[in-house]
């Protein structure tokens, strides 16, 4: 009996645990659902809904009246002077004049969409834009008037979108006395495409050896609804607009498993691109032989007196460094404090930075060295990695990463410089343990190095690389080295993760040789300065601020000319392998030029070959352009004024690299790097600004004005500027209100790619 009732005990024990299981389940589960699709947005009278997957804005109301383009003259401008509307008659343009209310034909609507212009507008003098509303239901009435386009429904408002037609592409609309035809078919494949509405786009990749390549897969979710037009909705799967930029510059290797889309939509980040009516497609990037081979260090021609001297120049260099008679390798630009003492130091690193920037030179010179000499130089070299760099001391933590800091090089509450250089270890240690064999001290240290690989956070979905960063030698290379060291310390995983970051950091490259074309086409963008066709894309910023342009001498006034950073700290042989491979044509004329220019020849003040800073003509015509050593010297001699110690070795190393035809070897076998789908860029960044051609500005404050959303674009002054309203100081497209008093702001996060701004009511 006993045992009887102890089994009914546990048995209703068991009961209980299972019910408490699927309880906890489901709040689980509900909650997680409530944190990717939360419902908030809908039941507010307003929220605004911006997504860097979309460049249109997705307005919801449950009120009756909604106000668009609404109070500009808060920011010096007027209204829209010009509305088109399809009507059962035909398309209909409605001009109005300053001052005047025009009621809208809103009843013979028969299409969901008007497009609005402000030609001729107060404060619209230098260019105009044209922004395409769609509306999910007819409105029972419409005005147009000084205050903004005005809505009414009765039975709400529901969905409406708003976007630049063009993006931020100008149109001359002077002369729209009626629409043109192509106008109006933009408008009516708008409106059915932003009737699915792009929110989170999953992004998951894969390595796959039999066809060489990297695999993407972007696959979306939307938000979906239906107008009363009936209108046949069209699932428009977005492409990044940077990998756009790379696809149709025609240099890009890639290829998408979907028939690919322009419809002439322009962005600050490239071009608008997507599939038609899919929810995913994938990319294929056969570049994994960049990856599992690297150029072989070959013994120089020394037989040729040019790659002789260069040799032997190169050998003195090495001798000087790592012959000391205290045992020790001293890092150039001088010893920190405390760097000969055993670990843990007590010392910030000194220049360390600047030192580990220039130490891969050392480390990719070890094939040319005698066994004596080599046997010391690894020796030093494993106490430097082991017992200095690779110790959590020399660097800062944030965020779950370890940032390199030092003189120049710093971090202002974000990763900054100093996560650039933290980035830019790795290519240094992959280079250490390639050529010295020690791969065991990168096993042991994996947990650190980990830590130094910043780039995937500062990549975006419309960015697809990584931001801020013009130079080009601080992109591809770090990720190449991380999927390097990952796969021989044994993880697979990691080195599927450098590949994938490698990929994004190569479409970047590409960018920057073949994207400005688009841009001087399409100007003025964020100024009236006339952009010449001499220009490069450089950093990459956020906001609608998009590709930052740089030339000899554009823009006419600037602290900096961007573009001759471009090639600072480039020296990777297997990037530059890329580049050859695919703009050899582009960087020759661009070269050619710098070396017209006089800073990289013999006008260059100081050192001919910064080994942490600019290489010389000479380094990046023989990694870039395979040049002979002969042709090489004479751009500079072999004696060139070069320092430190590992400026001569990279300097040297050039002259030496093409004195015989260049070979590759395999250091990864290609065919063992298979993987499964594995997640994307989500993993490392949780949050993207979800700013595509246009931002949403709120705040909150004790001004009514400054619970109000605003759209506004970036770079450009508006004649009157206000701090107390939001977006004040950027030119705007006007307000969005709805008939109820609001509350302050708050954001809603609906993924990754995209917010919704709620605005709830007085009276509720």
């Amino acid at each position: 009996m006993r045992f009887f009732e102890g089994k009914w005990i546990c048995g209703n024990a068991l009961r209980i645990r299972c019910t408490l299981f699927v309880v906890i389940w489901v709040v689980c589960v509900t909650h997680a659902y409530a944190r990717i699709s939360p419902q908030l947005w809908r039941q507010s009278p307003l929220s605004v809904i911006s997504s860097e997957l979309s460049p249109a804005i997705l307005v919801h109301s449950t009120a009756k009246r909604i106000s668009l383009f609404g109070n500009l003259h808060l920011w010096g401008l007027g209204e829209p002077a010009h509305l088109a509307i399809d009507t059962k008659r035909g398309i209909r343009v409605i001009n109005r004049r300053i001052g005047s209310v025009v009621n809208l034909p809103t009843p013979q609507m028969s299409a969901p969409w008007m497009l609005v212009w402000f030609h001729g507008a107060t404060g619209w003098t230098k260019w105009d834009s044209a922004w395409l509303v769609v509306w999910q239901h007819r409105p029972d009435y419409g005005t147009l008037d000084s205050t903004g386009l005005h809505g009414t429904v009765q039975g709400g408002v529901g969905y409406v979108a708003l976007m630049p037609l063009y993006g931020l592409y100008k149109p001359r609309t002077a002369s729209w006395r009626t629409l043109p035809p192509d106008v109006a078919s933009k408008c009516a494949f708008w409106s059915r495409a932003l009737l699915r509405y792009p929110v989170n786009c999953e992004e998951t990749f894969r390595i796959d050896p039999k066809k060489d390549s990297v695999v993407i897969r972007d696959q979306f979710r939307w938000i979906e609804w239906r107008d009363d037009w009936r209108t046949q909705p069209l699932k428009f799967a977005p492409i990044s607009p940077t990998l756009a930029l790379a696809y149709i510059g025609g240099r890009m290797p890639v290829n998408f498993t979907r028939k690919v889309y322009n419809p002439g939509l322009f962005t600050p980040y490239g071009p608008y691109m997507g599939c038609m009516n899919c929810d995913s497609y994938e990319e294929y990037f056969p570049v994994l032989h960049y990856i599992t081979q690297t150029e072989d260090v070959r013994k120089p021609n020394l037989n040729d007196p040019i790659v002789a001297q260069a040799y032997a120049r190169l050998l003195d260099a090495m001798r000087s460094t790592f012959i000391n008679p205290d045992g020790l390798f001293h890092q150039d630009f001088g010893d920190p404090v405390n760097f000969s003492q055993p670990p843990p130091q007590i010392s910030d690193g000194g220049n360390t930075c600047w030192a580990l920037m220039s130490a891969q030179y050392y480390c990719r010179a070890l094939p040319y060295l005698s066994s004596d000499l080599i046997s010391q130089t690894k020796a030093r070299l494993h106490r430097y990695f082991a017992d200095w760099v690779l110790q959590p001391e020399r660097y800062k933590p944030f965020k779950g990463k370890l940032l390199l800091v030092g003189p120049g090089i710093g971090t202002w509450g974000g990763y900054d410089d100093a996560g650039k250089f933290s980035s830019n270890v790795l290519t240094t240690l992959w280079a250490y343990a390639e050529y010295s064999g020690d791969w065991s001290l990168i096993g042991r240290r994996w947990h650190i190095i980990r830590k130094l690989f910043i780039t995937p956070r500062e990549c975006t979905w419309r960015g697809f690389g990584r931001d801020f960063i013009a130079e080009m030698g601080d992109e591809a290379s770090p990720p190449l080295a991380y999927a390097r060291m990952a796969y021989r310390i044994g993880d697979k995983a990691g080195f599927a993760w450098g590949a994938y970051i490698f990929v994004r950091e190569l479409t970047h490259l590409i960018v920057k040789q073949t994207g400005a074309r688009y841009f001087v086409k399409r100007q003025p963008i964020n100024s009236l300065e006339k952009m010449p066709n001499d220009v490069y894309l450089t950093n990459l910023w956020g906001d609608t601020a998009g590709w930052q342009i740089d030339g000899p001498t554009y823009p006419e006034h600037t602290g900096e000319r961007q573009y001759t950073n471009r090639w600072v700290r480039f020296g990777d042989p297997d990037v530059a392998r890329f580049l050859r491979d695919h703009t050899e044509d582009l960087i020759h004329k661009e070269l050619n030029g710098l070396l017209s220019s006089g800073r990289f020849t013999t006008d260059r003040k100081n050192s001919l070959d910064d080994p942490h800073i600019l290489p010389s003509m000479v380094r990046l015509r023989s990694l870039l352009l395979d040049e002979s050593p002969d042709r090489l010297a004479d751009i500079t001699p072999v004696n060139a004024n070069v320092y430190p110690n590992s400026g001569v070795v990279a300097y040297c190393s050039a002259f030496l690299r093409t004195s015989r035809p260049v070979r590759y070897e395999n250091i990864i076998p290609e065919a063992k790097t298979k993987t499964g789908w594995l997640e994307g860029l989500e993993r490392s960044r949780p949050k993207d600004e979800p700013i595509l051609d246009c931002a949403v500005n709120w705040m909150d404050g004790a001004n009514p004005v400054a619970h109000t959303v605003a759209i506004t674009w970036w770079g450009w002054r508006p004649p009157v500027t206000d701090a107390n309203i939001p977006g004040g100081d950027r030119w705007s497209f006007g307000q969005i209100l709805s008939d109820r008093e609001n509350l302050p702001a708050t954001e809603e996060r609906l993924s990754w790619n995209s917010a919704a701004i709620v605005c709830a009511s007085g009276d509720r």
